[in-house]
Formats: structure tokens, sequence, C-alpha cells
């Protein structure tokens, strides 16, 4: 009878370590697929099985992370440096979470932690790109020129820090230089619509539009529901005066994400420019509908009764813009 019992409890185990093992594979193939809600789920019977497992937290945390829940991810990353406090991959996940949190503090601490640590140079470099992105929210341009740097030094081929580096040189008005950036992101990864729509914007702050449009229309064709690219392409197109392309990339943009309230007035602009003024003012009064606290828009309505010859309306609305906002 003992035997019997002691078989039984091998067995039992046994099962139990087979059953996690294909758990375990199938949760990092649904990772790998981006199949981020198939993951949660498998993780979440994982830890059941195995709850002392530090990477089980961190990649559930990768999963909700990847589905735009910090919140959910940091309780995740919490435990699972309870369990690892030597993981700097951990405390770099952590430290994008509460960026996405906007807790640069707590994001800023993380990511030197990591650095204490010295693991692994492809955490390093990434605590470096996160230090380099809280210093460029507070402006602080130099500081993160320097982390993108030091990012570039351990790893010369991290299209990430040539993107940062590259919109910070962008925000400095070193735009020839950023160019340079956006083309190394770009010969590193072809694919990168980040990159591409950084490239394209540059080349737009030096009124190269031609240029501009043909990145972004590269950028679109790797994000293709990416409704600011299809903004940014029709600003492009704007300046070149192709009104109805821009017209076509404003009501795309605002098709994808209906609170583009820029793509909805620049829509308005572009239908006045070809002198469709009903079309033009029902577009900004679309924008208006969603907020009436949008100087730009009576800017640009005002404009277009200016345009079409009705001018006491058009006063009318640059009081309102006047109103809400004295220095337009």
């Amino acid at each position: 009878m003992k035997k019997l019992i002691l078989g039984l409890c091998f067995y039992s185990l046994f099962s139990c370590q087979s059953d996690l093992g294909t758990l375990k594979t199938d949760a990092k193939l649904a990772l790998d697929k981006k199949s981020y809600e198939i993951a949660i789920d498998l993780y979440k019977k994982i830890i059941k099985i195995d709850g002392e497992n530090p990477l089980h937290y961190y990649y559930r945390g990768q999963a909700h992370y990847k589905l735009k829940n910090p919140k959910k991810a940091l309780i995740d990353f919490n435990k699972a440096i309870t369990l690892d406090r030597n993981a700097d991959s951990i405390y770099v996940q952590r430290g994008q979470a509460y960026y996405a949190l906007e807790e640069y503090d707590d994001a800023m601490w993380d990511f030197a932690q990591a650095l204490k640590i010295e693991d692994r140079k492809g955490a390093a470099t990434l605590a470096h790109c996160g230090i380099a992105l809280i210093s460029y929210d507070k402006m602080e341009f130099d500081r993160a020129i320097f982390s993108y740097n030091t990012a570039i030094d351990l790893d010369e081929k991290n299209r990430i820090a040539y993107c940062g580096r590259g919109m910070t040189r962008m925000k400095m008005g070193f735009f020839e230089q950023a160019i340079m950036d956006f083309d190394l992101a770009v010969a590193f990864n072809e694919q990168s619509a980040y990159a591409y729509n950084g490239r394209a914007r540059s080349y737009h702050k030096l009124a190269e539009y031609d240029e501009a449009i043909n990145d972004y229309t590269k950028a679109i064709k790797y994000e293709p529901t990416n409704a600011k690219y299809r903004y940014n392409r029709g600003i492009s197109y704007q300046r070149v005066k192709k009104y109805k392309e821009a017209i076509k990339d404003f009501q795309k943009a605002v098709e994808i994400d209906k609170k583009q309230l820029q793509a909805r007035v620049e829509l308005g602009n572009s239908y006045a420019d070809i002198q469709e003024f009903t079309k033009a003012i029902k577009a900004i009064d679309e924008a208006l509908k969603i907020t009436k606290k949008f100087p730009y828009a009576y800017y640009s309505k005002g404009t277009t009764y200016y345009k079409w010859g009705k001018y006491s309306q058009g006063i009318s609305e640059f009081d309102t813009c006047i109103e809400l906002y004295e220095d337009y």
C-alpha cells in the first residue's frame, strides 16, 4: 500500500512538471506571436503551479505592458523583483511601466538600479535609453543626447537609441543630424515605421516636402493604422498644394482615430483651399463638437469664412479665438 501511495505521488509530481513544461512552451510561443491575452491566461495557470519563479511574473508583466496596461504590468514586475532583486531586465521593464504611468522619478530610479547590476549589455542599453527619454521629457536635451550616446557605445546597432537621439536632435533644431540618425535606424531595421516617421518630420522641417511624403508613405506601409502618420503626411501634402491627397489622409486619420481634433480642422482647411467651403465648415464643426476650447479651430473657421467672403461671420470666429487665447 505504501509503495502504491509513493508511486502515485511520483506520478502526480511528474505529471505536474510535464504540464508545467507544456504551459511554459505555449506561453512563450504566445508572447512571440504577440497573442498577449492568451499569454496572460497561460501564465496565470503557470503561476498556480509554480508561483516562486520571477520569470513567470516578468513575462506576464510584459504581456500586460504590451496591451497598454502598465498598472497590471507594474504589479507583476514588483512581484518579480521581490523574488529576484538582481535581475536588471526586470528593473528596466518596471521603469518602462512607471514611465508609461508618468511616474518619472520611480522610472529613473529603476533605470539607474538596472545599471548598477550590470548583468547584461542589452538591459544596460535599454536603461540608458530610458534615462534619455525621461531627460527628453524634462527638456534636458544635452543629458538625453549623452545617454543615447552611451547606449550606442554599448550597442552600435541599437535602432531605439538612434531613433531617440534623432528625435532629440530634431527637437534641438539639428535636422540634418537627426536625418543621419534616422538613416542608421532604418539601416538596422528597414521596417521601422517610427524611424521613417522621424526622418520624414525632419525633412518636413527642412521644407523638403517630397522627401517627407516619401518617408511618411513608408511609415504608413508598415503601420497602416497609425493616425499620426496619416496626419503628418497630410500636412506635407498641404505644403506642396496637393490638397486632394491631403484630404484623403486627414479623412483616414479621423477614421482611424475619432478623437483626432487637429486632423478634422486640417481637413476643413484643405477643403477651404479648394474652395469647398461648406465641407470645410462642417469638418471644423465636427472638431468643435468634441471640444469648444480649441482656439485653432475657431481661427481656421474664421479664415474659411474670410476666403468665402463672409467677413462678419469670420470676425465672430476670430473673436472667439481671441477670447480663448488672446495671443493668437
